[in-house]
């Protein structure tokens, strides 16, 4: 079976505080069709009159919602802030935000190969049974 959570750390100093900020997050690489579903649904509940909706409203309603659907345990500052949105420092967000992406983009390229290493494989032995198949007619 395949491993649904990867590990990341933060430690970085607020550009607007000046306060450290530091700590382990676990987060789930695959997400059921529930947990999709609510990633997609808070980040539209998030960009409703937010007027025009430009791209770094999108990317923070985006990084939102990522981190409250995938996120399953992180440090206490990061629990108090509302997924990033009730945070001062928006380099720490972006941070947490930029490695759930990172993570979650390396697994996907990782488990399509794996996928696609499968099918070939299924082909080949497909093709091989064929082949014996008209062999022996």
């Amino acid at each position: 079976m395949t491993k649904n959570t990867a590990v990341f750390t933060v430690h970085k100093v607020g550009e607007v505080t000046g306060d450290t900020w530091a700590g382990s997050f676990e987060l789930k690489l695959i997400l059921t069709g529930r947990e999709r579903l609510f990633l997609d649904n808070y980040r539209k509940s998030l960009l409703v009159g937010a007027g025009d909706n430009s791209e770094s409203a999108y990317l923070l309603a985006w990084g939102a919602a990522a981190s409250a659907a995938r996120i399953v345990s992180a440090p206490d500052w990061w629990k108090t802030s509302n997924n990033g949105l009730d945070f001062a420092d928006f380099d720490v967000v972006t941070e947490v935000y930029n490695q759930i992406s990172t993570i979650v983009d390396k697994f996907e390229v990782e488990r399509m190969k794996k996928v696609n290493e499968a099918k070939k494989a299924v082909e080949k032995a497909l093709d091989q049974a064929d082949k014996e198949e008209k062999e022996e007619k």
